[in-house]
C-alpha cells in the first residue's frame, strides 16, 4: 500500500524520455505487483466484522437464462424487491416455472424485504435472435413511482408479444428498433403500455417520473446511417418528423394522453452521445451520460466545451421539471484507448448528488480530469478503476475518490442510507486498498467488493463476497431501516460472505440476492446500573479514565466508534484504567464486570 501511495507522487510526465518513462513505469509496476501479491498472501484485513450487519441467507436464481437471468432490481417504498430478467425457453424461480412460446422471455419477480419470493410473471416473449442484429430484446430497467407502480422499458429488434398482443418492427430500416414501456401494479397486473416506433433507430435510458408524468431519454445514433437526414418518431398516437442526428431527445409524457408534453434536444456535433441515468428530487431533474469525443455538448442555446485532448467525457446536468438547464459539469479522459462512462447516479439530499464512474486506460496514465480543473489519479496505466464524485446543489464538487488497486475494479451499484453514508458494490481482482483495509481476491480472480464512505467522503469500511469462481457486484439498495440488499452474479460452486461465512451455490445458479440486516449497538441493551462505572472527563480530547465501584471488578473494556467498529479492547484492566489516543467522534464504551455489562457514551473533541 505504501509503495502505491509513493507512486502517485511521482510526476512521470516530467521525465524527458518517453522510452525511459515506459521502462521505469513497467519496472515499478512489476515490482509493486510482486510486493502486493506477497502481501495479499500473508495479510488480509477488513473492518467490516465490527460494523454491525447480520448476513441473511442468500437467495439463488436459476442459470438456464445465460448471463441475463437478472438484469435489474429495485426496492419499492415498502422495501419489497423487484427483479427484471430474461431467459431462454423456460426459467424456474422458486416454485414458479415460466415458459416462452417464442423461445426468449422477459419476466418480473417480486420478493419481500427478507427476500421471500412472492410472485413471478412472464411479461414479454420474443424470438431469441434477429439474423441482422443479434438478440431481439435488449436491456430493461425497473422504475417505481410514488404509488409503488412498477415500470420497465425494453428495446426490441424483431417481433415481441405482450399480453397476447404482437408488436413487429419495420425491418426495412437497417439497425432499426422499437421500444415498449410497461406499467404494472404492485401485484404484477399490467396497467398500460407505451409504444415508441418509427424509423429513428434509438435506445432508451431509464424512466423517471414528474408527478405522474413519465420522463425518459431517447438516444439516437447515426452509426451506419450517415445518409439519413430526417426520420419519423411515433410515441403512442403522436407522430413527429425530426432531424436525424447523433442526439438525445429528453421527453416528458402526459399521464393521461400518453403523448409528449415537451421534448428537449441534446447533441454533440459528429459524435455519439447518450444519457444513461435520470433522477429527480425537489423540483429538479439530474441527468448523466457520455460523449465519445471532445465535441462540445449543446442543449437548447447553451454549449458545454471541453478540452480537445479528451478521448471522451461524462456530463452531469441539472434541469428543472420544464427541462430548463440550471448547471452542468463534466469529467474527461485523454488517450486514444481511454474510456470513461457513468455507472450510477443517486440523489442524496437537498439536490446533493452522487455519481459513480468506470474508467479504463491502457496506453496512458489512469487519470480523470474534472471541469473545476481538479483530477483523480489512479494506480498506473493498463488499469480499470471506478470513482465516486459528490456534487452539491450548485454543481460544485464536495469530494471525490478513486479505487486504489493494481488491477481491475468496476462499479456496479451505488446507494445512500438515512444518515447519507455512501455505499458501493463493485467487482475487483488481485489486491485492493480501502482506507486501512487490505483486500485480496480469492484465487486471484474476480470477487465482489462492498465499500462505504461517510457523507463527507471519509472511508468507513469494506468487505467482500468471494469464492473459487467469479462474483460480481451488480446492484445495491438501502431500505428505510438501513438494511442493505445486494444483487450479485456468481459462477463458482460456493461463496464466502464477508470473508468468513461459507455458502454452497446450488447447481445451475448464476445470480443471487443477499440481505445484510443492520444490527445497531444499543445503549439500552444492558441492565447493570451505570452508577457502578464512571467514565471521565466526558467530553474529552482523546484521553480519559474508566473507573469501577469498589465492589465491582471490571473484566473487559470494549470501545466502539460510531460505525460499530471496535476501536480498543482491554482484557482484565485495572480498577482505574486510562485510555489514550482516540480520534474525534462519538464512542460507546462497553464495560463487562462480574455482575454484568454497562454501556456509556463518550465524546472525543
Amino acid at each position: 500500500m505504501m509503495f502505491s501511495k509513493y507512486l502517485k507522487l511521482i510526476n512521470l510526465e516530467a521525465l524527458n524520455s518517453e522510452l525511459f518513462n515506459t521502462i521505469m513505469i513497467n519496472i515499478i509496476k512489476g515490482f509493486l505487483k510482486l510486493i502486493s501479491l506477497l502481501f495479499c498472501l500473508t495479510i488480509y484485513s477488513n473492518s467490516f466484522a465490527q460494523v454491525g450487519y447480520d448476513w441473511k441467507e442468500p437467495v439463488f436464481m436459476e442459470n438456464n437464462a445465460g448471463n441475463e437471468a437478472a438484469l435489474h432490481s429495485k426496492l419499492d417504498n415498502n422495501g419489497n424487491v423487484f427483479i427484471f430478467g430474461q431467459f431462454i425457453n423456460s426459467i424456474t424461480i422458486e416454485d414458479t416455472v415460466l415458459f416462452s412460446s417464442m423461445t426468449m422471455g422477459a419476466y418480473l419477480s417480486k420478493y419481500d424485504n427478507d427476500h421471500n419470493h412472492l410472485w413471478s410473471k412472464l411479461i414479454l416473449e420474443s424470438k431469441e435472435e434477429n439474423p441482422n442484429q443479434g438478440r431481439v430484446i435488449v436491456g430493461g430497467r425497473i422504475s417505481i413511482d410514488h404509488d409503488n407502480s412498477v415500470y420497465t422499458s425494453i428495446l426490441y429488434t424483431d417481433s415481441v408479444k405482450v399480453d397476447g398482443q404482437l408488436f413487429t418492427v419495420d425491418q426495412s430500416t437497417q439497425y432499426y428498433s422499437d421500444i415498449i414501456t410497461m406499467k404494472f401494479s404492485n401485484n404484477g397486473a399490467l396497467l398500460l403500455k407505451d409504444h415508441i416506433k418509427g424509423n429513428c433507430p434509438s435506445g432508451i435510458s431509464n424512466i423517471e417520473f414528474v408527478d405522474n408524468d413519465l420522463l425518459f431519454a431517447l438516444n439516437l445514433s447515426k452509426s451506419g446511417l450517415e445518409t439519413l437526414d430526417s426520420c419519423t418518431c411515433i410515441i403512442n398516437s403522436d407522430t413527429s418528423v425530426i432531424s436525424f442526428e447523433n442526439k438525445v431527445i429528453i421527453t416528458k409524457l402526459d399521464d393521461v394522453t400518453r403523448i409528449p408534453l415537451w421534448q428537449k434536444d441534446m447533441k454533440a456535433s459528429n459524435s455519439s452521445i447518450g444519457v444513461s441515468f435520470i433522477r429527480k428530487n425537489e423540483g429538479n431533474l439530474f441527468l448523466t451520460g457520455g460523449v465519445l469525443s471532445s465535441s462540445s455538448l449543446e442543449y437548447n442555446t447553451d454549449q458545454l466545451s471541453v478540452s480537445s485532448s479528451y478521448r471522451n467525457y461524462v456530463f452531469t446536468m441539472n434541469v428543472d421539471f420544464q427541462g430548463n438547464k440550471k448547471w452542468w459539469q463534466y469529467a474527461g479522459v485523454t488517450g486514444w484507448d481511454s474510456f470513461l462512462f457513468p455507472s450510477n447516479l443517486v440523489v442524496n439530499t437537498k439536490n446533493d448528488i452522487l455519481l459513480s464512474l468506470n474508467h479504463r486506460s491502457q496506453s496512458t496514465f489512469n487519470q480523470i480530469h474534472f471541469s473545476d480543473f481538479s483530477s483523480l489519479l489512479g494506480f498506473g496505466n493498463n488499469d480499470e478503476s471506478f470513482a465516486v464524485v459528490n456534487y452539491d446543489s450548485l454543481g460544485n464538487i464536495k469530494w471525490k475518490d478513486m479505487s486504489d488497486s493494481r488491477g481491475y475494479e468496476t462499479n456496479g451499484g451505488l446507494a445512500t442510507d438515512s444518515e447519507h453514508n455512501v455505499y458501493l458494490t463493485s467487482t475487483y481482482i488481485d489486491s485492493l486498498y480501502f482506507g486501512e483495509d487490505s483486500l485480496c481476491s480469492e484465487n486471484i480472480w474476480y470477487d465482489q467488493l462492498i465499500t462505504s464512505y461517510t457523507k463527507d467522503g471519509q472511508k468507513r469500511w469494506s468487505t467482500t463476497i468471494s469464492g473459487p469462481g467469479t462474483e460480481r457486484g451488480l446492484q445495491i439498495f438501502i431500505d428505510q431501516e438501513d438494511n442493505m440488499h445486494l444483487l450479485s452474479s456468481v459462477s463458482g460452486s460456493e461463496i464466502r460472505l464477508g470473508g468468513s461465512i461459507d455458502k454452497t451455490v446450488p447447481p445451475e445458479s448464476s445470480f443471487f440476492m443477499v440481505k445484510l440486516e443492520k444490527q445497531p449497538l444499543s445503549t439500552n441493551a444492558f441492565s447493570v446500573s451505570e452508577n457502578d462505572i464512571k467514565v471521565y472527563p466526558n467530553p474529552n480530547t482523546g484521553s480519559f479514565f474508566i473507573e469501577s465501584d469498589v465492589n465491582t471488578e471490571i473484566k473487559r473494556i470494549e470501545i466502539y466508534n460510531a460505525l460499530g467498529q471496535l476501536a480498543k479492547d482491554e482484557q482484565s484492566p485495572d480498577a482505574i484504567t486510562k485510555v489514550y489516543n482516540l480520534k474525534n467522534g462519538l464512542y460507546l464504551v462497553k464495560v463487562t464486570t462480574e455482575n454484568g455489562e454497562v454501556v456509556k457514551k463518550i465524546i472525543v473533541e
